[in-house]
């Protein structure tokens, strides 16, 4: 069963992944050059210093 959460706020996502990857994975929050908006979200998981995803987008796009 997958964890469902309600986003209220810019860090909500990055708090997410803190809690449900493993500890070898690290969470790279960047700011982002338009970040004028708390709706925009620019994330990095690195795992022994290599990217493994890069989540990028805008918290009015998601379902």
């Amino acid at each position: 069963m997958q964890d469902a959460f309600e986003l209220q706020h810019d860090y909500d996502v990055y708090c997410y992944l803190k809690k449900t990857l493993a500890p070898e994975y690290d969470v790279q929050a960047w700011p982002n050059t338009q970040y004028y908006s708390e709706w925009l979200f620019d994330y990095e998981v690195r795992k022994a210093g290599a990217t493994v995803a890069r989540l990028r987008g805008d918290f009015r796009d998601l379902d």
